[in-house]
């Protein structure tokens, strides 16, 4: 059974949503989900004159929602959106803690070019340094979060620590906190995520692989699957743009010379944004073609109950022998989505992409 509360920013539950309102022809009352170095959301619809609401409580950034299941929390985050508010039903959209990120501006150490820069001392270094500066801000919206994990990642396909130099640096322009993680997480294929308790870790990796298997058939715990081969979206020739900010044009170009004989010459080109040295673009465009080339991104599934078992990083063998789709590989949560209707039915997706080596078993 889930609860939706509604609390305070102190942590203080003000409300407890009971009577959901159903949203589409499933009747489904709640849905949510999460997500791995990003922001999950959720959705809900309560009665405009359901007694609990004696107050606004469903104000945007005042209140936050903290969803159970029985005991556990599955999912906390703020409230930032009323996205219909009629006579019959309001309509609530939250978003997880790690949304407050977008909202905290990096400041300028450059007061010339109005840049922060960093060419020298560790990665991990300047991640913990700005971080401190958004919790330790004026009326900072995460005055209450805390350090838990911060590793300095290593450079892309090494084991060697990253640490900035003259040659090989960041020099970011006005962007957010969560512009700088997405960024420093993208070039060396690291991970962040901040816990329903407000705790921030940037680590390596977050998860590890899981004795757990997920198969398709009779007595298998996948219900339904999503496996598209988007060929329109392949590529095996990658030209990777961005501009520094000095004006100039930084390009890496990065091949996988064994798709060409199978596939032949598929070019494609991926601006960067806030990327600005090439050292940086050429790890950029190294994880996209490794990623992104063959058009296999994401991978679905839905499943039953046995999708709790897995935490966000985590990854795991999946196994469907259905007619010409034949697939027995290593997959790695991504995200997780859940749709709850108004029969307690929880529909449950995981969301799954190549992981960080990904290998068939």
């Amino acid at each position: 059974m889930h609860t939706v509360e509604i609390l305070d920013t102190s942590g203080n539950v003000v409300a407890i949503i009971k009577n959901l309102v159903p949203f589409d022809k499933s009747n489904n009352v709640l849905e949510y989900d999460d997500f791995l170095s990003n922001y999950g959301e959720c959705r809900f619809r309560v009665k405009t004159a359901d007694p609990v609401l004696s107050s606004n409580f469903l104000e945007p950034y005042k209140y936050h929602i903290r969803i159970k299941k029985d005991r556990t929390v599955m999912w906390y985050g703020v409230i930032v959106n009323n996205t219909r508010r009629t006579h019959d039903f309001i309509e609530v959209e939250g978003r997880t803690l790690i949304f407050y990120f977008t909202k905290c501006e990096v400041k300028p150490s450059d007061l010339t070019t109005m840049t922060r820069v960093f060419k020298s001392g560790t990665m991990g270094t300047a991640i913990d340094t700005l971080f401190d500066e958004a919790v330790a801000r004026g009326k900072s919206p995460i005055s209450n979060f805390t350090v838990g994990t911060i590793q300095n990642p290593y450079k892309l396909n090494t084991t060697t620590a990253y640490t900035f130099t003259n040659t090989d640096f960041l020099e970011l322009p006005f962007v957010s906190l969560m512009d700088v993680l997405t960024l420093c997480a993208d070039i060396t294929n690291s991970d962040f995520q901040v816990t329903t308790s407000k705790v921030f870790n940037f680590k390596r990796m977050i998860g590890s692989f899981k004795d757990v298997s997920f198969k398709w058939g009779q007595y298998g715990n996948i219900r339904d699957y999503d496996l598209p081969v988007n060929g329109s979206d392949a590529f095996n020739v990658l030209d990777g743009l961005a501009v520094s900010t000095t004006g100039k044009l930084v390009r890496s170009h990065k091949v996988d010379t064994d798709s060409l004989n199978d596939r032949k010459r598929l070019w494609s080109v991926k601006v960067f944004d806030n990327a600005n040295t090439q050292k940086i673009v050429d790890s950029l465009t190294t994880e996209e073609l490794r990623v992104k080339g063959d058009g296999t991104v994401f991978k679905t599934y839905s499943v039953n109950e046995d999708g709790y078992r897995l935490s966000l990083g985590d990854e795991f063998i999946v196994d469907i022998q259905d007619g010409i789709i034949s697939e027995r590989e290593r997959r790695r949560l991504i995200g997780r989505s859940v749709k709850v209707n108004d029969t307690g039915f929880e529909d449950i997706m995981l969301i799954t992409n190549r992981g960080k080596n990904i290998a068939d078993e």
